[in-house]
């Protein structure tokens, strides 16, 4: 684990399209952007100031990320990666990929296991098996947050408490007095150690880190930066995948008089 990556700056000049996007977004009145990106006050606020900001100079997006300490990379205020999926969808969705870690929590898990502790295979046989093949397991009302939900709240002891020397690139200071918490440190460091060997080979395109994953512009061939994005994450066995925008479409001729609730339930069933 060799991280040492503490901020990362991302200042490119976003496309027509993109400009486009964003100034129907701010034409938009207020109550209608609200409820058809379901979003409150405070949040359109802020995007909206992001957006002119960006708008007022020049359209160059200029965002800052910085690696906290439980190693994930966050925005310092509002950033791309703050966008809503219906936001973010509609303003870079025609025009990037998005490119995420499949299954990344449990695939990182899988790889722990794998390589610290192969005798216990049969013991977490289960994980191992959702860490492969988790859509079987979507039944009941069940989906992959309620199994991250389950992770990060109650997960083996052996794994963490019992092994600390085994995670020396971790800083448990400010964790949670739990065993959920400093698994979470554990497998953020991982990811963080994968998404930053990407973003170096790739950072000529990326416009924004996601998490687990980031966005970049279309100019990159598709099906090549995959295999390559799968060679690099080889080694700890995570899959990259393209993940698809949320197809957001705006009704024509919105003003003031519009009826939003009428406009809302129409544009859901036919986008949502």
């Amino acid at each position: 684990m060799t991280t040492n990556y503490i901020s990362q700056n991302y200042n490119f000049q976003l496309n027509d399209i993109e400009k486009e996007n964003i100034q129907i977004f701010l034409d938009l009145p207020i109550p209608f952007a609200k409820k058809i990106f379901k979003i409150d006050e405070p949040y359109y606020r802020k995007i909206k100031r992001w957006m002119d900001n960006t708008k007022n100079n020049n359209w160059n997006v200029k965002d800052k990320y910085s690696i906290s300490e439980c190693k994930r990379m966050f925005g310092v205020n509002t950033t791309i990666q703050t966008f809503s999926n219906e936001i973010k969808s509609f303003i870079f969705g025609k025009t990037n990929y998005d490119f995420d870690m499949k299954n990344a929590a449990f695939g990182f898990c899988r790889y722990i296991i794998n390589t610290y502790f192969p005798s216990k295979l049969l013991e977490y046989g289960t994980l191992i098996d959702y860490s492969n093949q988790r859509e079987k397991y979507f039944k009941n009302g069940n989906n992959k947050l309620s199994y991250i939900t389950i992770l990060f709240s109650s997960n083996p002891k052996s794994l963490i408490i019992d092994n600390k020397h085994l995670f020396s690139f971790v800083n448990f200071k400010n964790a949670k007095d739990t065993n959920g918490s400093k698994l979470s440190y554990i497998i953020f460091g991982y990811e963080n150690e994968l998404l930053q060997e990407c973003i170096a080979e790739f950072k000529d395109i990326i416009k924004s880190p996601i998490f687990d994953g980031f966005i970049t512009s279309k100019s990159c061939n598709l099906n090549k930066t995959l295999s390559r994005l799968n060679e690099i994450g080889e080694k700890y066995g995570i899959e990259f995948t393209n993940k698809s925008f949320m197809n957001i479409v705006i009704p024509e001729n919105i003003d003031n008089s519009t009826d939003y609730e009428m406009v809302k339930e129409e544009f859901e069933d036919n986008h949502f």
